[in-house]
């Protein structure tokens, strides 16, 4: 799986469910650097499940190695290394749950949040 097959999948889920496509921008990048992650630095195949409860919406990336991801602190002038980041500042919780064939990263989003603070976390 791309990160741009999953880009895609998730906005097809969010359409079907009746979400309009300005919902699916933050979903969509987190999504983004969760599946480019997991093709990067584990090579092996990459599983993707989206789950919707009410307006809670849940994204899970599980790949087959065990190596659990860390956000790293990045300066200024490095070029990567700021997905786990973005995740943290962007989602509402985020995770890692290991699993016998490997583990899944996850994150969750309330697509009711209309407005977001410029630095992350979303204002009810």
């Amino acid at each position: 799986m791309s990160a741009g097959a999953a880009r895609r999948f998730l906005r097809d889920r969010l359409n079907d469910w009746g979400y309009p496509l300005a919902q699916a921008e933050t979903p969509c990048l987190l999504l983004s650097e969760l599946v480019t992650n997991a093709v990067l630095h584990t090579r092996t195949p990459v599983g993707l499940e989206l789950r919707l409860a009410g307006r809670r919406l849940r994204c899970a990336v599980a790949d087959e190695s065990s190596r659990v991801p860390v956000p790293r602190r990045c300066k200024a002038s490095d070029d990567a290394g700021r997905g786990l980041q973005l995740v943290e500042e962007l989602a509402e919780e985020w995770g890692v749950e290991t699993i016998a064939a490997g583990k899944t990263v996850w994150f969750e989003v309330d697509l009711a949040v209309r407005e977001r603070h410029p630095w992350g976390r979303a204002r009810p």
